[in-house]
């Protein structure tokens, strides 16, 4: 039964995938995209994306006991967004400065 399916696996003819170039928002256009969001959330989402480089994954997984935006921290330039615990798919604990 193994070396029928691995005969099958290896005659199978895998599909090309089509590469697209992504789009990439300059800040004229990161600004006009908040300037026009009418949804609070959706704005700090995409606030926190831009300004972090976070990734969708790692924005996506993020809850707020990992988000560090109290008033002392922020008076201090301290707001930060711990890794370790917010996003799945992240090996090392670093914080990332904001």
């Amino acid at each position: 039964m193994k070396k029928s399916l691995q005969k099958q696996t290896q005659l199978a003819t895998v599909p090309k995938v089509e590469k697209k170039t992504r789009d990439i928002w300059d800040a004229d256009t990161l600004f006009h995209a908040l300037e026009v969001c009418e949804d609070e959330r959706l704005k700090l989402a995409i606030n926190l994306a831009f300004s972090c480089s976070l990734r969708i994954g790692e924005l996506l997984g993020l809850t707020w006991d990992c988000v560090d935006i109290s008033e002392e921290s922020l008076a201090e330039g301290k707001a930060s967004i711990l890794k370790k615990s917010c996003a799945h798919n992240t090996v090392n604990g670093t914080i990332r400065n904001f």
